[in-house]
């Protein structure tokens, strides 16, 4: 597995090319957002095959929700930290066959709660157009194991553990008005440190009955598109002291 270089080496160069930065210093603001999960091979996401004389599987991600809400606090006129609590669906499709048979039950699906906290670095691109970048971790939280059947498998699918940790990165511009709030478009990398859980496959030809089965590691890194609004909030200005 290759290890995750990208979020580390934008953070690195935005922060080299920071002469104008501008983060809202003292300002809490919350926000809302929803990250629909984009299926694709291009980061290695969840994507996991295995094929021998009996069996052929290919486990494939499809198209997922995350949504929740956002807080983040301007530490300096250079860097914000950011947390919150998301709420995740993530889908799966199985195709899978044993020799000549089929699994036709092929799709289940993973619910996860997700605890992000990032920094976050930003660069002025024009009088309320920001561009940002962010690196951190994620606490996730897997609350169930998932079971499904057919007439001739049955599928189990085992979290690897019930609170897990990845690695998270993201880049994405913001529009900040004066008075109606701020307005993200943005993309997520979410790579978890280890696998996501273990799949499970059971062939059997009649009920009660193993004649073959075979164990697969669940990749679970993923790809959002980041759609996000933050409220308006006034700076909170520090008291002098007499």
């Amino acid at each position: 597995m290759k290890k995750p270089y990208t979020p580390l080496f934008l953070l690195l160069i935005a922060s080299m090319l920071s002469t104008v930065l501008h983060a809202q210093e003292n300002v809490t603001t919350f926000g809302i957002q929803y990250k629909p999960i984009i299926p694709t091979r291009v980061f290695n996401s969840g994507f996991t095959a295995l094929s021998d004389d009996n069996w052929n599987i290919e486990i494939g991600p499809k198209f997922g929700h995350n949504f929740g809400m956002v807080i983040r606090r301007g530490l300096s006129k250079r860097w914000s930290v950011e947390s919150g609590i998301n709420f995740v669906t993530r889908n799966f499709q199985v195709d899978a066959s044993y020799n000549d048979t089929t699994f036709t039950d092929t799709d289940f699906k993973l619910i996860a709660y997700e605890i992000p906290i990032k920094g976050l670095v930003y660069i002025q691109l024009g009088d309320r157009l920001f561009l940002n970048t962010a690196l951190g971790f994620s606490i996730d939280m897997y609350p169930s194991d998932i079971v499904t059947a057919d007439v001739h498998f049955d599928h189990f699918t085992a979290r690897r553990n019930w609170v897990q940790s990845g690695l998270i990165g993201n880049f994405g511009v913001e529009l900040r008005t004066k008075e109606k709030g701020y307005f993200y478009l943005g993309g997520t990398l979410h790579r978890p440190f280890t696998e996501l859980a273990s799949t499970h496959l059971t062939y059997h030809r009649l009920p009660n009955t193993i004649d073959s089965r075979v164990s697969l590691n669940l990749k679970g890194s993923y790809f959002t598109v980041d759609l996000r609004y933050f409220f308006h909030e006034e700076a909170v200005k520090r008291k002098k002291k007499s």
